[in-house]
Formats: C-alpha cells, sequence, structure tokens
C-alpha cells in the first residue's frame, strides 16, 4: 500500500507539470477585413482574415448573412468553411440588400467583423434572355393547314401583326 501512494503521487506530480500555462488555447480570436468583391445579380464574393493566433485554433469559421440587420449564427443562413477564409454566396435575389458579417470560433469565444452590407444590380436583359427557355409544346397548325381544312381555320392560320422579329434574332 505504500507504494501505491507514492505510485500515484508520481503520476500526479506528471500531470500537474505536464499541465503547463503554455498548453491552453489562446481564446483571443480576431477575425477582420471582410471585403465584398464582386456582385452580381444573383452572387456574391467575401473574404476576410484570421489573426494568427487565431488561425491555429479556430475551431469554425464562415460568413452569415441575411436580408435582415445585424446577422448571426442562430439567425441567418451560414456559409461554414475550414480552408481559406472565402466564399461565393450563390442563389441570391436580384435587387436585394443583404448584410454580411465574417465570424469565427475559437475555443468557446465567437467573434463576428462589423457587419457590411451590399445590393445585388437586377436582371439585365442579356440574364433574363439567357435564361429563357422555350415551350416544350407543339404550337403549329400544320394538322389543319391545309386547303381542304379552311372551314377549320378560324383565327388560328393568321398572322399577328403585333409580331415582330428584332435585329437580335428573337419574336416580340
Amino acid at each position: 500500500m505504500k507504494y501505491l501512494s507514492i505510485i500515484m503521487m508520481f503520476v500526479c506530480s506528471l500531470f500537474i507539470v505536464g499541465c503547463s500555462d503554455d498548453d491552453k488555447i489562446d481564446n483571443t480570436a480576431s477575425v477582420s477585413n471582410l471585403t465584398i468583391g464582386e456582385v452580381t445579380s444573383t452572387s456574391a464574393s467575401l473574404s476576410a482574415e484570421l489573426s494568427a493566433a487565431s488561425m491555429q485554433n479556430f475551431i469554425k469559421k464562415g460568413f452569415c448573412y441575411s436580408t435582415s440587420a445585424e446577422p448571426t449564427i442562430d439567425n441567418a443562413t451560414l456559409c461554414e468553411m475550414t480552408g481559406d477564409f472565402s466564399a461565393t454566396l450563390r442563389d441570391l435575389q436580384p435587387n436585394t440588400t443583404y448584410y454580411v458579417k465574417a465570424y469565427a470560433l475559437i475555443g468557446d469565444n465567437l467573434v463576428y467583423t462589423e457587419q457590411k452590407q451590399f445590393t445585388t444590380p437586377s436582371k439585365t436583359l442579356e440574364d433574363q434572355l439567357s435564361e429563357y427557355i422555350c415551350p416544350a409544346y407543339v404550337d403549329d397548325y400544320v394538322s389543319m393547314a391545309g386547303w381542304d381544312q379552311r372551314a377549320n381555320w378560324n383565327l388560328a392560320n393568321v398572322h399577328d401583326p403585333s409580331v415582330m422579329k428584332a435585329a437580335d434574332g428573337y419574336y416580340y
């Protein structure tokens, strides 16, 4: 029993010596330089920076954004990452103001950058035309185009004078 007490005291002393203050996580997190890059009608690129001490000990980092001011990780859409501190927000709504913050969780310390905002522009005519999908149904009158079917024509075979072909190749 005497030897067991000595061994227990030795193990405890090793544990106390092994836990120095140098091994503590630095909870003084710093996230800064939130930058809003290119903004389109449906996307925005973001970047931020972590301090050197924070870079080694972060648990998670990312961007939170919302259409309401002061977004947080609790009430706004969240984009988390583990690598480079940059992201592209996608599927945004055109002509909408968004508020964004970068955040980092170091230990149990959650820090945010100051809020920034950006407004997505309206879609351009080129954007709208590039997203246009033609109707999939057959839109012709071939089945009744013959002269012998003229009794069925009614307005189906009459030219619409309000339709015109523009220089861009589209009919309006």
